[in-house]
């Protein structure tokens, strides 16, 4: 409810506005922009009005003068309509803007106060901004992840998967070379065959996994037959980590998505293509044209290189299926950077394995021992 008081003090600021000058009510309203703006608008249109209106008029006069003291060729100026009515009518504008503004503002303050007309403003050009972004990050995750799809769907169609690694990785205390042979046949067998450091097997099947060490002629076995179907798939991911060759795919890259921010070409007249994120930072180069991943790097918290990989010497192992001859890995630790050298040979894609490679019969003189699969608390 508004007082009398209240109501009086209201009106002071509009009075002040309407007859003394425009701005004077704000300037009591202590709205200091507010009276400058409207106070210097009215007097620059009102001063073009005058101008318009006393110009031609002291002209005529002039003009007048000349004629009655002795004749004179000057002509009259005729005062133009349009130069009078625009800054009239503009000055007229700003007065009753002024009024308006100072009668609302005292309004408002003799009330509770509800939103501001600026406020609400700048609510809707937040809300705005905010459904821009998000259509924006929308499409970007939608690019996002059509390029990281199409890496990792090259590998969906695959019966079978083998290929020779040699990997040397320099480090500023020793440098080691490690070298091993992959064979995979979906769904789940796969043989590792180590050259380098130490020759051993890995053999993994539908019912068992065999770990063997000629030179110590021991051999290990994990039976796989009571292992569920999502047990089975997570032992399968521990195994294969041992091996993986960082660079030649995305893995699960639905993490990445939550964090992506950019995607972009790679330069002009390329088909590379960029997708950064952050928060974790990360980086992911694509050959578009032939769905490989050319260079990755993740970052941590701190912004601290963790691992970065470059493919190059791409080849076509199969009519549209393109793998990296070579693969230059850098790992960050807490003694500096270490750097690994990847060569890949021997790749081959879809063809038959013999049918007893993932087989393994321990003879006689080989000591076996008995292991119970780990399998983290989520699975058990």
């Amino acid at each position: 409810m508004i007082t009398k008081e209240a109501e009086k003090s209201s009106r002071m600021p509009l009075l002040l506005s309407a007859f003394v000058y425009p701005g004077a009510g704000q300037f009591m309203q202590r709205r200091w922009i507010a009276a400058v703006f409207y106070a210097t608008t009215f007097t620059v249109f009102i001063v073009m009005l005058l101008i318009n209106v006393l110009r031609p008029m002291l002209h005529n006069l002039n003009v007048a003068v000349s004629w009655s003291g002795s004749s004179s060729d000057q002509a009259l100026q005729p005062i133009s309509i349009p130069s009078v009515l625009f800054p009239f009518l503009v000055a007229l504008f700003f007065y009753i803007a002024n009024l308006l503004d100072a009668s609302y503002v005292a309004r408002r303050r003799s009330r509770p106060k509800p939103p501001t007309i600026p406020t609400m403003l700048a609510l809707l050009v937040c809300f705005g901004l905010k459904v821009a972004a998000a259509d924006t990050n929308t499409e970007i995750t939608s690019k996002a992840e059509n390029l990281f799809r199409s890496v990792e769907s090259r590998f969906d169609g695959i019966r079978n998967l083998s290929y020779t690694v040699e990997k040397t990785t320099r480090s500023d205390r020793r440098t080691v070379t490690e070298q091993w042979t992959m064979r995979y046949q979906q769904p789940d067998l796969l043989r590792i065959d180590y050259e380098l450091p130490v020759p051993r097997q890995l053999i993994v099947n539908r019912h068992d996994m065999w770990e063997y060490i000629p030179a110590a002629r021991k051999a290990m076995h994990t039976p796989l037959d009571k292992l569920t179907g999502e047990q089975r798939s997570a032992f399968m991911a521990s195994v294969l980590g041992r091996v993986a060759v960082d660079g030649l795919r995305l893995g699960d890259y639905q993490g990445m998505l939550q964090r992506v921010v950019s995607v972009r070409p790679d330069g002009v007249d390329t088909n590379d293509c960029v997708v950064e994120g952050r928060d974790p930072k990360f980086i992911v180069e694509i050959d578009t044209a032939r769905n490989v991943p050319l260079r990755t790097e993740t970052y941590d918290n701190k912004g601290t290189l963790k691992v970065r990989t470059v493919a190059s010497e791409l080849a076509e192992i199969a009519a549209g299926f393109w793998f990296p001859k070579k693969l230059l890995a850098t790992y960050g630790t807490e003694n500096g950077y270490v750097e690994s050298s990847i060569e890949l040979t021997h790749v081959r894609l879809n063809e038959d394995f013999p049918a007893d490679i993932f087989d393994f019969a321990p003879r006689e003189g080989i000591a076996v021992v008995e292991n119970t699969p780990p399998l983290n608390e989520r699975n058990k």
